[in-house]
């Protein structure tokens, strides 16, 4: 165990302690605390490499740090990990865990697409004209 997550558990102990309401949000915290540090240890590669000279050049352009199209790459550890997150609710709250697992369990659920998906910007934001009756009238 890093001397990092030993630090932040001993915090979330004292914490728990000082505030014993928030013991089960402290115990799942103190949960994915652990689970990161084991997800970090076991990453032998970066799933995605970027060109730390390119950065500040994508950035000002507005242009993404990673190119997905195209690329295939392997996600079976991220999958691996955000599945370990649905088993630390899923021990706090099985029946809502349970009604999420049936959503990413079915067969058209595409992992692939939504990791890609996570990465495209936001559609723009739709404004009101001001027009109709759908528009807001100034006086």
């Amino acid at each position: 165990m890093g001397s990092t997550l030993r630090k932040s558990l001993k915090t979330i102990e004292e914490y728990k302690t000082a505030n014993p309401h928030y013991t089960d949000l402290l115990d799942i915290l103190g949960d994915i605390l652990i689970l990161r540090e084991e997800y970090r240890k076991k990453m032998t590669k970066p799933i995605f490499s970027v060109e730390d000279k390119l950065i500040p050049g994508k950035m000002a352009g507005g242009l993404p740090l990673i190119d997905l199209a195209g690329n295939k790459y392997d996600l079976t550890r991220p999958k691996e990990y955000f599945d370990s997150l649905i088993s630390i609710a899923q021990k706090r709250m099985p029946a809502e865990a349970h009604r999420f697992l049936d959503v990413i369990k079915n067969e058209q659920f595409d992992w692939e697409a939504i990791i890609r998906e996570s990465f495209n910007p936001a559609p723009p934001k739709r404004r009101c004209s001001g027009k109709g009756s759908q528009g807001i009238r100034r006086a």
